[in-house]
């Protein structure tokens, strides 16, 4: 409070655009309201002095306890061989608004969004059941969540009909069979210590038939 201020008026209430004209009782430079319930308030404060009252000074106060809106997390595919579905999630909190989106795969954080993201694609995940769950926050720290279960299933072994057994330095290797139509092949060759010298991908063709050459 400056010097030459007497006295304080203050009101606290829901309206933007209150004018306080009751003084305190006394001239402090606070106040304590007590408890507020959820909503939006206005704090107005005033000063006066010998020239009279001056400008209102106002401040809001977003009080939220509640948490954003319940919802459903659902994937594109919730028992699929694609190892990186996609989630998608949607909600909103009317008093503070949204934060963003937190993603889970078995108690593993794998992501995160904005308020105004509402999917994401997962990273590759083992094949197997796994658990999804999304977090939703608002502003004010406030969160509710969605859990559902989603499954990958393997894909089919590829199948080698053929391979080099033996070549020398400047020979090439040959490896050869089958599996899905038109699936990527990657081919790893390592020594006899399990150390990965080489690393190579193919493809098949529509009949599944696949080969790799070095």
């Amino acid at each position: 409070v400056p010097d030459d201020v007497t006295d304080v008026a203050t009101v606290l209430d829901h309206k933007p655009d209150t004018i306080p004209s009751k003084q305190e009782d006394t001239l402090t430079n606070g106040k304590s309201f007590g408890f507020l319930e959820e909503g939006t308030w206005y704090i107005h404060v005033r000063f006066r002095n010998n020239k009279g009252w001056g400008a209102v000074g106002k401040y809001a106060i977003h009080i939220d306890t509640t948490a954003p809106l319940s919802f459903d997390a659902t994937l594109d595919s919730e028992a699929s061989d694609n190892p990186s579905p996609i989630a998608s999630f949607s909600t909103a909190d009317s008093l503070s608004g949204m934060s963003g989106y937190q993603v889970y795969v078995d108690k593993e954080k794998v992501g995160e969004t904005g308020a105004t993201t509402t999917s994401l694609a997962l990273p590759a995940q083992d094949p197997g059941k796994h658990t999804l769950r999304v977090r939703a926050s608002d502003n004010s720290g406030n969160s509710t969540e969605s859990t559902i279960q989603f499954e990958i299933i393997p894909l089919e072994k590829p199948i080698v009909n053929f391979y080099t057994e033996t070549i020398s330095s400047s020979e090439t290797f040959f490896v050869s069979g089958t599996t899905m139509s038109e699936s990527s092949i990657i081919v790893k060759i390592k020594n006899s210590k399990g150390d990965e010298i080489y690393k190579g991908v193919t493809r098949a063709d529509r009949g599944g038939k696949w080969e790799f050459r070095t």
